[in-house]
């Protein structure tokens, strides 16, 4: 049993955080480069587990005018598509992306602690137009989340603190979009972490929250 749905006018912006496993800083100074959109690759957010199909950036990469930010701060641009130091491009894999840090203030720094190890997560920003749902049969698994098209993709973010200081906006921005699925929240649903602003939701999405690239067993958080 599934469901198909594009998503209405309202844009939900959404975040999902990634190791550096697959974005690598590059010998020639102030280069960083790898896949921060990896397809088909099941990651777990807790209320649901999502992939992102093949193909799901093509039409959004037409349109995007993505930025490379520290943190996901307006304030701290590092690289951008429209004056040619961010260069994205979509493959049977992902979507690849090479930036050019040397062009801003922080860039410099920032691929320094890259390069050292001292920053080793990212995490990208994304809208979605179209989904479907798979839902689980048991009690053994939650339902999935097959993101089948990008509406618009915002920027790709080196961040400090992705599975601590981000916890509780990347659970509420999992919960709306599960709410939005099922109508409305089901405590029973298999998987789903206590609905609460303490211990349980936070545990839950730290334990699974890491998106990380490159190994045979990845784990996400939303």
């Amino acid at each position: 049993m599934g469901l198909t749905r594009e998503r209405g006018k309202k844009m939900q912006i959404e975040r999902r955080f990634v190791a550096f496993k697959e974005i690598r800083a590059q010998e020639e100074e102030n280069i960083i480069e790898g896949y921060p959109i990896v397809y088909d690759q099941e990651a777990d957010l807790g209320w649901f587990r999502e992939k992102i199909s093949k193909g799901a950036a093509t039409n959004a990469l037409k349109k995007s005018d993505e930025f490379v930010l520290f943190n996901h701060n307006p304030d701290i641009p590092l690289a951008r598509r429209s004056n040619g130091t961010l260069e994205v491009t979509e493959d049977e894999h992902g979507v690849k992306i090479r930036a050019d840090l040397s062009k801003s203030d922080a860039g410099p720094g920032v691929y320094k602690n890259v390069k050292s190890g001292l920053i080793d997560k990212m995490s990208f920003a994304f809208s979605v137009e179209k989904e479907s749902w798979e839902f689980a049969s048991d009690h053994t698994e939650t339902d999935l989340r097959i993101i089948e098209e990008f509406r618009e993709l915002l920027d790709y973010s080196p961040v400090t603190y992705p599975a601590y200081e981000q916890t509780s906006v990347s659970a509420r921005s999992a919960k709306e979009v599960y709410e939005s699925r099922k109508g409305s929240a089901d405590p029973e649903q298999p998987g789903a972490p206590a609905d609460d602003d303490g211990i349980g939701l936070r545990d839950t999405l730290a334990l699974k929250a890491q998106f990380i690239i490159g190994e045979e067993k990845d784990e996400n958080i939303g």
